[in-house]
């Protein structure tokens, strides 16, 4: 019993051992699905970007990961792929936090899963639109986030799907899905 006692703690503390830190700043596109018929008038897909930065502490090829991002979404679905527009949308902060696991891994070169959950708090909306406005969206949004990235060090490119776990609108059962495409710069620590 001794013995298996000492292989245990030997085990988690090799886990733990070799630890690092990572810092990524990140840029990226992100696209919107619903299916709330006054949102999708003009196409399927609600375009915006976001921002970031997102902390990462490793535990050999196991890490978790929280951060801060800023999103600037469309209100309404644009038919062609637009971020940079004039269009009413709106502005949040999300925080996700999650663990991952680095699939493979070399000198140059690095393969990642991760899994997280994200809050996301809308904090100004474009009041220029009739219908879809503050009074029409949920402030406070949940989602669960799966997604893989592959990074060329110092340089990473991730995608994420997440998959919108309360109403994106008051009064309304429509939830909002959302994929997004990041380019990021990696800090190691």
């Amino acid at each position: 019993m001794r013995s298996t006692t000492i292989v245990l703690l030997i085990s988690i503390n090799s886990l733990f051992s070799q630890n690092s830190w990572n810092i990524i700043g990140q840029f990226g596109l992100i696209q919107n699905k619903t299916k709330y018929p006054v949102a999708i008038q003009e196409g399927s897909i609600i375009n915006g970007w976001q921002t970031g930065a997102h902390v990462r502490k490793y535990y050999n090829e196991l890490y978790l990961l929280s951060g801060l991002d800023f999103y600037n979404i469309d209100l309404l679905a644009n038919p062609k792929l637009e971020i940079f527009n004039k269009r009413p949308s709106f502005y949040s902060f999300g925080v996700p936090l999650g663990i991952g696991y680095d699939v493979f891994k070399n000198d140059h070169f690095k393969l990642r899963g991760q899994t997280a959950l994200n809050f996301m708090y809308i904090f100004e909306i474009d009041d220029t639109h009739p219908i879809i406005n503050e009074s029409l969206l949920t402030p406070t949004r949940f989602g669960f986030q799966i997604g893989a990235g592959v990074e060329f060090f110092p340089i990473t490119l991730d995608y994420h799907f997440e998959l919108g776990l309360n109403q994106s609108y008051k009064e309304l059962d429509y939830k909002t899905n959302s994929h997004s495409f990041t380019l990021g710069v990696i800090f190691d620590y």
